[in-house]
């Protein structure tokens, strides 16, 4: 009995000493990662462009879509304009890169406006 407490003991104190190992890299990786991310705000004027994801991009345009589809009589002639505009920048796929972010953005904006209308519409159907 003596012996299998002294074993798992030693196993312990093991893995404590990985578990410090991997604290103290993933402290410095943090650390590195900060370090990096700071210099990139400082020094690369294109890091706004690099944050917008392909996935971001994507449900953009599956919402630019779906609203030009499902809800034009909702929609002026600036939101139409930005959501055609924006289906024609992401058709392109080479081009993404140079795609703002902000675009993608005013296309959410949209979209919030189109279902603040429906639900405006609803509440005076009722």
């Amino acid at each position: 009995m003596v012996f299998t407490s002294v074993q798992i003991n030693k196993c312990m104190k093991k893995d404590k000493s990985i578990i410090n190992k991997q604290f103290d890299i993933n402290r410095l990786s943090k650390k590195h990662t900060d370090k990096a991310k700071e210099w990139l705000a400082k020094n690369d004027h294109d890091a706004i462009k690099k944050t917008c994801s392909r996935e971001k991009l994507l449900k953009a345009q599956r919402v630019a879509i779906d609203l030009m589809a499902n809800s034009k009589h909702f929609l002026n002639d600036f939101q139409m304009a930005t959501l055609k505009k924006y289906n024609n920048q992401i058709k392109n796929r080479d081009s993404w890169a140079e795609i703002n972010p902000k675009i993608a953005e005013r296309v959410f904006k949209v979209q919030f406006t189109v279902r603040q209308l429906i639900a405006q519409s609803k509440r005076h159907q009722v």
